[in-house]
C-alpha cells in the first residue's frame, strides 16, 4: 500500500446526516457500511485497485437467486463493479446494482458470489484491512500501554520487558498493524550494582484488521536476554539486550546462537531456552495473551468469531462420521480456538448450558474443551457432547463443594471460569 495514501486525509469522504438510501461512489473506492448506513468511503491506490480487480476477474463466480447470509464489512467499487465483502466468511457478493445501497443485504436477491480459499482471503484482507482501519481514523496502530514514559523508564519489570520487545521490533514507518507482545520469565538475577538481567521467552505478534476481525501478519516466539537498571523513584530502564538474529539461516545456526548467549550465564539456562523453543512450552499461554490484547483492542464479538471457527471445522465435504476427522482436517481453525482460550471456553459453556448439543457440534466442543482444560478431562464414554458436558458440570459442582474458589482458580481454571458463568 502506498505510503502517500496512508499519510493523506484528503481522500477520505464523509457523509453527514441524513444519509440517502443509495450512493454513487467513484470507481476504485472502499466504502464502510455500518448499521444500515454508508459511513465513510476511501479511495483505493491504483496498485491495490489493480491487484483486487485482477483477482476478482479471474475466479469462478456462483450465480444464485438466494444470496448467502453474510456479515458485510464494506462495499468495494472495482472498475465500476460493486462488490460487498465479508471478512467473517471470506466472501465477495456482487448484486445486480448500479449504486452502493445500505439496505439489508439479506433481502437482496439475484447476483453472484465467490467464497475465497484461505490464501486469497488473506490476500484480500491484507489489502483491505488498512483502508478499513483508515475509515476508523487509524493510520498507525499504537501498541498497548506498557507503562513506560518518555525517559525510557517503566513502572514494573513486566512493563519494561514488553516495552523493550515492542521497541526492538518497531516498524521503520507506519504499517497499520497492531503490535502486541507477551513473555514468560525463565530466570532473573540482580547483580551487586542493582542491575537486573532477565532470561525470557517472548511472543511478538502483528495483526491486521478488517473491521473488528483480525488476522495474523507476523508472529515470533523466541528467547531473549534483557538487562535493566532500577530506581525506586523511576522504575526500570533497559541498558542492554540480546535478541536472536533474523532471519536465521537454519535451526542449527539459531540453536547455536541461543546456546552461546545463554550458556555464558549457565548451561542449565541454555538448555531451558532450547527446550522451551523446541517444545513450545510457553507458546500457547503467550499466544492467548496476544489474542486477548487484539480482542480487547478491536472490541471483538468473540462469540461470533468462535462460532465461525466451529462452522469452518464442520464444513468438510466428504468428512467421515468420526469427529476427530473433522478436527484433523482443520488444524488452523483448531489452533485459533486454542489461542482464543477463555473466549472459546465461554462459548462452549454457553452453548452446552442452553442444552441440546447432541450432534457434531457437541462432539467438537467436547474435544476442544478437553484440550483447553486437560486437568478437568473426564475418563468416561458419552454418546453425545451434551451428555459428556452434563457429567463434566456435575463434577465441577462437586469440586466447588470441596474447595474454595482461590484453590479452584489455581488448580482448575476452566472450572473456575465455568462456575462464574453458572452462578450468573
Amino acid at each position: 500500500m502506498a505510503d502517500s495514501f496512508l499519510e493523506s486525509e484528503e481522500e477520505i469522504q464523509y457523509w453527514a446526516e441524513p444519509k440517502p438510501y443509495e450512493f454513487d461512489v467513484e470507481e476504485n473506492t472502499v466504502a464502510e457500511i455500518g448499521r444500515g448506513t454508508l459511513k465513510t468511503a476511501v479511495a483505493l491506490s491504483d496498485e491495490d485497485a489493480t491487484r483486487l480487480l485482477s483477482l476478482v476477474e479471474n475466479v469462478s463466480w456462483v450465480e444464485s437467486v438466494q444470496m448467502p447470509d453474510e456479515s458485510i464489512d464494506c462495499a468495494v467499487n472495482l472498475g465500476g463493479r460493486l462488490l460487498y465483502y465479508s471478512s467473517k466468511n471470506g466472501t465477495f457478493i456482487e448484486y445486480d446494482l448500479s449504486k452502493i445501497t445500505t439496505t439489508s443485504h439479506q433481502v437482496l436477491t439475484g447476483g453472484q458470489y465467490w467464497t475465497m480459499p484461505m490464501a486469497d482471503r488473506l490476500f484480500v484482507n491484507n489489502i483491505l484491512c488498512g483502508y478499513i482501519d483508515l475509515m476508523y481514523g487509524i493510520t498507525d496502530v499504537a501498541p498497548p500501554e506498557d507503562g513506560s514514559d518518555e525517559s525510557g523508564y517503566s513502572d514494573s519489570l513486566d512493563a519494561a520487558i514488553s516495552a523493550a520487545v515492542l521497541q526492538h521490533y518497531a516498524a521503520d514507518k507506519p504499517d497499520g498493524l497492531l503490535h502486541v507482545t507477551s513473555h514468560a520469565i525463565i530466570h532473573q538475577e540482580t547483580d551487586q550494582t542493582g542491575k537486573t538481567t532477565v532470561f525470557a521467552m517472548s511472543q511478538l505478534d502483528k495483526y491486521g484488521f478488517a473491521g473488528a476481525a483480525f488476522h495474523e501478519v507476523e508472529s515470533w516466539y523466541e528467547p531473549i536476554i534483557l538487562t535493566f537498571e532500577h530506581s525506586d523513584q523511576q522504575g526500570y530502564r533497559l541498558t542492554d539486550s540480546w535478541f536472536p538474529t533474523r532471519p536465521s539461516e537454519s535451526w542449527d545456526v539459531l540453536s547455536e546462537e541461543i546456546y552461546t548467549q545463554f550458556s555464558a550465564y549457565s548451561e542449565d539456562l541454555a538448555d531451558s531456552a532450547l527446550i522451551a523453543i523446541m517444545d513450545d512450552i510457553y507458546r500457547l499461554e503467550l499466544k492467548r495473551s496476544c489474542y486477548d490484547q487484539a480482542v480487547r483492542y478491536a472490541g471483538m464479538d468473540t462469540h461470533d468469531a468462535v462460532e465461525y471457527l466451529f462452522e469452518m471445522i464442520e464444513d468438510t465435504p466428504g468428512a467421515e462420521a468420526d469427529p476427530q476427522t473433522y478436527i484433523n482436517r482443520h488444524p488452523d481453525e483448531c489452533r485459533r480456538l486454542m489461542y482464543f482460550g477463555n473466549y472459546t471456553l465461554e462459548y462452549i459453556f454457553s452453548e452446552f448450558l442452553e442444552g441440546g448439543q447432541t450432534g457434531l457440534r457437541g462432539h467438537l466442543m467436547r474435544k476442544i474443551l478437553d484440550d483447553l482444560a486437560p486437568e478437568a478431562r473426564l475418563r468416561l464414554y458419552a454418546e453425545t457432547g451434551q451428555a459428556y458436558f452434563d457429567e463434566w458440570r456435575a463434577g465441577a459442582i462437586r469440586i466447588s463443594e470441596q474447595h474454595d474458589m482461590n484453590w479452584i482458580k489455581e488448580n482448575h481454571p476452566a472450572i473456575w471460569l465455568f462456575l462464574q458463568m453458572d452462578s450468573e
